[in-house]
């Protein structure tokens, strides 16, 4: 997006990783994506396979404060 590009409308799905995902990320998410499209926070440490996410969707509401951290999301479990 800074770099002028967009929109993208082929983008099911966009994750986050290794910085926060904040107010300005999503609007520019919900700016130059479709609906339909999701955006997934992802956070966690580079030393375990252990992850926290969280997904919004294209059209949902941005929460002021940004998009929550999530829950585990551990690989192998159901």
């Amino acid at each position: 997006a800074a770099a002028g590009l967009g929109p993208f409308p082929d983008l099911q799905e966009m994750a986050i990783a290794g910085e926060p995902l904040n107010v300005d990320d999503l609007r520019q998410f919900q700016r130059l994506c479709v609906p339909g499209s999701r955006a997934r926070n992802v956070y966690g440490a580079n030393e375990a396979p252990y992850i926290a996410t969280h997904v919004m969707r294209h059209g949902d509401p941005i929460p002021p404060e940004g998009p929550p951290l999530g829950r585990p999301d551990v690989p192998g479990s159901v």
